[in-house]
Formats: C-alpha cells, sequence, structure tokens
C-alpha cells in the first residue's frame, strides 16, 4: 500500500537575512577617509529587539593616536558635517557591549543615547589593523528602508576635539521572507505472503493454503506485513476477521493464549518465531514497533478479532512483522472447504 496523508501539518520558517554593506568612497569633505568600514546585522525585520550590531574599519597609519570612536546612526545621511536626522523606532539606550577585536582595550565612555555611542581606550598609537566592535540590544527602525551609520575616531577619549578619520556605512531594514510549507502525516501499511527486505514493492502473495487438515497434525502458515509512520503519537494495526469455517462448520478460535495441540479444535495467530510448532519470524527494520502482550508469547496463539496486534507510541520508521497462523483438529471435525479472511487495518495516532 502506499503511505497515505492522514492530515496537513504546516511549518513556518522565517528567513533572517544578514545585511551587510561596505561604503569606501563616502565621507565628508576635508576629512580624512577610513579605508575601509563595515556594518553587520543579525536580523534586518522592522522593530526587531536585541539585534546585534558588527562594526568594522581599518587603521592605516601607525603613528595615529586613537583614544575614542564615535558611531552615529541617522536617517538621512552619512555624512557627518550634516544634519543628523534620527530615526524613528531605532534605539542604542539598552546596547551592550559585546566583544571587540583589534587593540582589545576599548569600553563605553558613556551610556549609549538613542542614536549614538562613544568607545573610549587609553589614548595610544593602535598601529595598522582591523578593528571590529560588537554592540548587542539595539532596537531596529520601525519602518523598513535605507539608513546610515557614521564612524569616527578620535585623539581625546570623550570623542572631543577634531575628527581624525571619519566614514560612512548603509544598512537596510526590511521585510522578512515567510515560506510555508506542508509536511503531511503519513500512515504506511502494506501486507502480503511474502515481504522480501524492508520494501513494501515486494510484497507478493494474499492467499494461503494450508492443504489437508488432520487431527494428527498441527497446520501452519505465515503473513507479512510492513508499518511506519511519521505521526506523533503512534500507531494501531488491528486484525479483524473470523475462524476458518465451512458453512455452520467452525474450528473454533483461541479466545486465550494457548499451546498448538493436535486433536484440539485450534485456531489462533501469533508474531514471534515459535518452536512449537517451528514457524513465523522475529520483527525485523529500525522502527519502534511493538507486538502487543497477547500475541507476543512464544508458542502460544490467540485470536480474537478486533484486536490491535502491534503498536508505538510514537513516529517510527519502517518495521516488518510476521503473522504465523496455526490450526488443529479434533477427530471429529465436520468435513468441508474451510476458508477464512482477514482484514489489517492501520490507525495513525496524530
Amino acid at each position: 500500500m502506499a503511505r497515505k496523508s492522514i492530515s496537513i501539518l504546516s511549518l513556518c520558517i522565517i528567513l533572517v537575512i544578514f545585511i551587510s554593506v561596505f561604503i569606501t568612497s563616502i565621507t565628508a569633505i576635508g576629512q580624512t577617509i577610513l579605508p575601509s568600514r563595515s556594518l553587520k546585522i543579525d536580523s534586518s525585520a522592522a522593530g526587531a529587539t536585541n539585534v546585534q550590531y558588527n562594526i568594522g574599519f581599518d587603521v592605516s597609519d601607525q603613528s595615529e593616536i586613537i583614544g575614542s570612536v564615535k558611531v552615529t546612526f541617522c536617517a538621512n545621511s552619512p555624512f557627518i558635517n550634516t544634519f543628523c536626522e534620527p530615526i524613528n523606532g531605532f534605539d542604542l539606550q539598552n546596547a551592550l557591549f559585546l566583544s571587540q577585536s583589534g587593540p582589545n582595550d576599548f569600553g563605553f565612555y558613556s551610556s549609549p543615547t538613542t542614536n549614538s555611542v562613544i568607545l573610549s581606550r587609553p589614548a595610544t598609537a593602535i598601529g595598522s589593523q582591523s578593528i571590529g566592535l560588537t554592540l548587542s540590544g539595539v532596537t531596529n527602525p520601525s519602518n523598513k528602508g535605507t539608513y546610515f551609520g557614521r564612524i569616527q575616531t578620535f585623539s581625546s577619549q570623550d570623542a572631543n576635539g577634531p575628527t581624525l578619520n571619519s566614514g560612512g556605512v548603509t544598512f537596510a531594514i526590511v521585510s522578512p521572507i515567510a515560506l510555508n510549507t506542508v509536511v503531511p502525516p503519513y500512515l504506511y501499511l502494506c501486507v502480503g505472503i511474502v515481504v522480501s527486505g524492508l520494501d513494501c514493492n515486494n510484497s507478493v502473495g494474499n492467499f494461503i493454503d494450508l492443504g489437508e487438515l488432520s487431527s494428527n497434525k498441527t497446520s501452519t502458515g505465515t503473513s507479512q506485513f510492513i508499518v511506519a509512520t511519521n505521526a506523533g503519537s503512534g500507531f494501531n494495526v488491528a486484525i479483524k476477521g473470523s475462524a476458518p469455517s465451512a458453512g455452520s462448520n467452525i474450528i473454533n478460535a483461541l479466545q486465550q493464549r494457548q499451546y498448538s495441540q493436535f486433536g484440539l479444535s485450534q485456531f489462533g495467530i501469533n508474531l514471534r518465531k515459535n518452536t512449537i510448532p517451528n514457524i513465523g519470524e522475529e520483527p525485523v527494520g529500525a522502527g519502534s514497533g511493538v507486538i502487543n502482550q497477547d500475541y507476543g508469547f512464544l508458542n502460544e496463539f490467540i485470536f480474537n478479532s478486533g484486536d490491535y496486534i502491534v503498536y508505538s507510541n510514537d513516529a517510527t520508521l519502517d518495521r516488518k512483522f510476521t503473522v504465523s497462523y496455526i490450526v488443529n483438529v479434533s477427530r471429529n471435525q465436520r468435513p468441508g472447504v474451510y476458508s477464512a479472511t482477514y482484514l489489517y487495518t492501520a490507525i495513525a495516532m496524530l
């Protein structure tokens, strides 16, 4: 049987866009340009909170003394000599100085304002190297659009006095992309006289011929089934049918577990590799399905129509079970062609 879709589950994946923009030519007239600078944010969603901002730039003058760095965020321009228009919703006041690379001696000079932060260090020459400064706890702008950062370096430790170097960066706030997909629950059951391997495509046959019945021997047969599901609470497999009969003549079904005995009227099944009689196989496969208790005793057989014979309490991979059938008859069993049909039903437990 093919895998059967029972219901629909949905999975929503939000793709977070990482924005990294490098600008190499924007600066104020008359300022020394930072040769390389960057800004990376780990969420570009409008209004996102606790966002991480990674600020980077290079210092190329080995003799230049740097005591502080000021970063200002504006809605209108990256140029330091122009008015800085506030960004709606943007907030640095709860920002934390998470990490740094390069000199590794920067710290907050004072608490960040809504749109700017000053990082201070001992006023010494840094040399030629790349500097990375990471802030966390930033609140993104409320609206989609393009915004600007202004990076300035100073000899002073409080970002006062002439600017040594400056440069602009830009970043975009966009709508996240929502992707919906469906992972349907499936219930997988196939039944055959023989199912080779763990492949339902190899299921063969639906008829068992037990031959002539005799009070001096036990007649036996087997069939197999494979079951699997991704349903969160697993599955149950039930068997329905009646004991073999020929008109009004019936071979008794074993309503309680019994051993196989010659000369008695008995019909029963189990799902084990038995020794008396020598019939059946143990379950195989990586799945977690197990045999219901009454049908899992070695050399003991039972049959009650509607019983659950295999179950799992969780999603499970494919597992194959072998059903062993035994028939015994007494010497006074009426003659006839005895037959029975058995229906295996699997129910997913969603």
